[in-house]
């Protein structure tokens, strides 16, 4: 199957009524009012801060929204310090198996991964949904161009070594770097580089793969069409 097919992952489910999409449909005031009545109450804290965000960004409210329901169910997901993902990592290749202050990988509503986080006021709920969403823009740079990624990305190919290519049932080798993407896969390809990073998106693509292909699923479904569902959602609320 031709990646492109599978580049579009869960982005089918980012088009509302009338074939209106994430990227093209319009955003007034009682589009707003609409978007907050219809949060749940976990949320609701954070409307007009989603709002803020989405002016500031160009994102949608919805994908912002979407985002932080997935990460961290607003807040209701975290332990009491609001961290999460409290699943060991290789200390070879971290430093240590756990963060040194005893809280998750993930830092607050979107879920910063504790490096990144270090370096502002996590905390803060504004600051951390402008993280969240400057990190999906990241990848969405990262996505549009074939900006190189590792050494495993050059010349327009990436490289699958032994352990990538066993785990997307290909063999090792270098093959054609789906990048650049665009629109609506662009989108798609981008949340689930919020998840694994746009280095593994890359390399499902180019083995055949979904952009959110993993070993393990959220919500029974790959990260970027979990996240898709929980925009198709709230707009459904929204009507």
């Amino acid at each position: 199957v031709p990646w492109w097919v599978w580049a579009v992952g869960g982005a089918g489910l980012f088009l509302g009524a009338g074939g209106a999409s994430v990227l093209t449909e319009a955003w007034d005031s009682a589009k707003s009012q609409a978007f907050l009545a219809a949060l749940p109450a976990r949320a609701r804290p954070y409307g007009a801060l989603i709002l803020q965000v989405a002016a500031e960004s160009g994102v949608s409210p919805l994908i912002i929204y979407a985002l932080g329901e997935q990460e961290s169910r607003w807040g209701a997901a975290l332990a009491a310090d609001g961290t999460g993902d409290f699943t060991p990592r290789s200390a070879a290749t971290w430093g240590f198996a756990m963060p040194p202050d005893g809280g998750g990988w993930g830092r607050g509503l979107m879920q910063i991964d504790y490096t990144a986080a270090q370096k502002l006021d996590w905390r803060d709920p504004l600051t951390n949904i402008r993280a969240g969403v400057a990190i999906l823009k990241t990848k969405m740079t990262e996505l549009s161009s074939q900006v190189s990624l590792s050494s495993a990305t050059a010349g327009g190919r990436v490289y699958l070594g032994d352990s990538a290519a066993a785990r997307r049932g290909v063999v090792k080798g270098w093959y054609a770097d789906p990048r650049p993407l665009s629109g609506l896969a662009l989108v798609s390809g981008a949340i689930a580089a919020y998840n694994t990073g746009a280095l593994n998106v890359v390399m499902n693509l180019a083995a055949g793969k979904a952009a959110g292909f993993t070993t393990t699923k959220t919500n029974g479904a790959n990260y970027d069409v979990s996240v898709a569902s929980i925009v198709e959602t709230i707009r459904s609320r929204m009507a």
